[in-house]
Parts: structure tokens; C-alpha cells; sequence
């Protein structure tokens, strides 16, 4: 009895591991899909109007690294419209 209930531990501890390193190629770094999808997910749950487009109050309510969050916004709302889609959003501030 006690030997089934190491064999199914050390099972499950092998399928928890294959599900960890699934997404990741050889070297440990995410797939450009992967980070995508992360993005997005992300984007959707700062979306709370769901109209798919963050406002700056959206924005700026996640903690950010960056000290001044408008300053990031405004990097990133290329087209200048005032929101961030999720393309806007998930590209990162422009140069």
C-alpha cells in the first residue's frame, strides 16, 4: 500500500514537471506564442469595460515597475487615440 502511494506521488510530480517545461523550448525561454498569449490574457483582465481598449484609470490601477505609469501609457498608445489596444499594449513602449 505504501509503495502505490510513492509510485502515484512520483508520477504526479513527473506530469507536474512536463507541464511546467511543456511551453518552454530546450534553453528555459518562453515561445514568442507563449508570451503572446500571456500579453493577452493579461490585457483582457485590465480591460474591465471590455471594450477593448485600456484607458489610462485602467492603466495606471495595475502596479507598475515604472514610477509614472502615463508616461508608460503614453509610450505605448502609438496612434496617439488615447487607449491601448491589446497590439498597442502587448508591443511594448515605442523607441
Amino acid at each position: 500500500m505504501h509503495g502505490n502511494r510513492i509510485v502515484q506521488l512520483t508520477l504526479l510530480v513527473l506530469f507536474a514537471v512536463t507541464l511546467v517545461f511543456a511551453g518552454l523550448p530546450a534553453w528555459g525561454q518562453p515561445q514568442p506564442g507563449m508570451m503572446k498569449q500571456r500579453c493577452m490574457d493579461h490585457f483582457k483582465a485590465m480591460d474591465k469595460d471590455q471594450n477593448g481598449s485600456l484607458s489610462l484609470e485602467e492603466f495606471s490601477a495595475m502596479p507598475h515597475k515604472q514610477a509614472n505609469p502615463e508616461n508608460l501609457f503614453k509610450a505605448r498608445d502609438t496612434n496617439t487615440d488615447g487607449g491601448l489596444s491589446a497590439d498597442e499594449f502587448c508591443a511594448g513602449p515605442k523607441k
